[in-house]
């Protein structure tokens, strides 16, 4: 068997004319360096690779590292503008819960039968704490937070409007409603059948009698129009104010009127003096009040027997 040849030669013959020249490798130098190159070709192949994972999860941490910081962002923003809405729903809360309760103590005449049957608006109260966590994180949380009291803050938003325009037409009945005593001084004939002081026969007193000094301050029981400052057969000098298009008051028998016909008055303003002119047996003021234009008991509206009266309405 022939031997394995143990070298390489590699002959090098120029074309100059100088001498060729060889170079012997031997074979296991061959193999080594063959083994080497591989090694050094895996290494860099592998190196490449790794290097491309690690750059590909630097630039996903980057991302991820951008998206935290702008969930953080978010969420800030968030939890400012649940903050800002939740002062806001309290404030309106505050607020509807003070025109309820001025519309209460105002509330009079027919507004009052109506606040009476069926009562103030109800004003839902808004949750103040967060909601119990659900999926999604706390970015859709704080934004479902921020949905809800954005609703709420609309809602009580809309409520308090109508209170207050319901109060303002409440106050308006009550500056109108005749409840205020024309003069200081007691009852001396009421409303209904009575004998005439001067026939002695019974008939129908449209009105009360308040007896009072010569001269003590007669005034408008509520705000309104003067229809009528003159003289009347029987009422003596008389003023008639008309409230609203069913309802006016007349003061008659008085000594002095102080207004003019087409003059506004409102609610305790001095409108004449109490006489005893006309059909009258001494000082005193006859005073009336008519629905529509018929005589009406003035007395419970004069002691707020009138409210419950309206209430009581079916």
């Amino acid at each position: 068997m022939p031997e394995k040849p143990r070298h390489v030669t590699l002959l090098w013959v120029p074309d100059s004319l100088r001498p060729s020249a060889s170079l012997r490798i031997p074979y296991w130098f061959l193999k080594t360096l063959a083994v080497a190159i591989a090694v050094v070709l895996a290494g860099t192949v592998g190196f490449a690779h790794h290097y491309q994972r690690l750059a590909s999860e630097k630039a996903q941490l980057q991302v991820w590292k951008t998206v935290g910081q702008e969930q953080t962002a978010e969420l800030a923003r968030l939890q400012m503008e649940v903050q800002a809405l939740e002062s806001r729903v309290a404030q309106l809360q505050m607020q509807a819960d003070a025109l309820q309760s001025q519309l209460r103590a105002t509330a009079t005449g027919a507004v009052a039968h109506q606040a009476a049957s069926q009562g103030p608006p109800a004003l839902p109260r808004t949750q103040t704490a967060y909601p119990p966590p659900a999926l999604g994180g706390p970015v859709d949380e704080l934004s479902r937070r921020v949905s809800q009291l954005s609703a709420a803050a609309d809602r009580l938003q809309q409520q308090y409007q109508d209170l207050a325009g319901l109060l303002k037409d409440v106050q308006e009945e009550a500056r109108r409603y005749p409840d205020r005593w024309p003069v200081s001084g007691a009852i001396s004939s009421p409303f209904g059948l009575r004998r005439d002081p001067f026939t002695r026969t019974l008939q129908f007193h449209s009105g009360i009698d308040i007896a009072a000094p010569y001269g003590s301050p007669v005034t408008a029981a509520a705000a309104g129009t003067v229809t009528f400052a003159g003289y009347k057969p029987g009422y003596g000098f008389t003023v008639i104010v008309r409230h609203s298009a069913h309802r006016e008051t007349l003061y008659a028998h008085m000594s002095r009127i102080l207004v003019t016909a087409g003059q506004a008055v409102e609610k305790g303003d001095v409108i004449g003096r109490v006489g005893s002119s006309g059909h009258s047996t001494g000082p005193h003021l006859h005073f009336e009040v008519l629905e529509g234009g018929r005589p009406v008991d003035p007395y419970p509206y004069l002691t707020g027997q009138r409210y419950a009266f309206l209430a009581g309405t079916p």
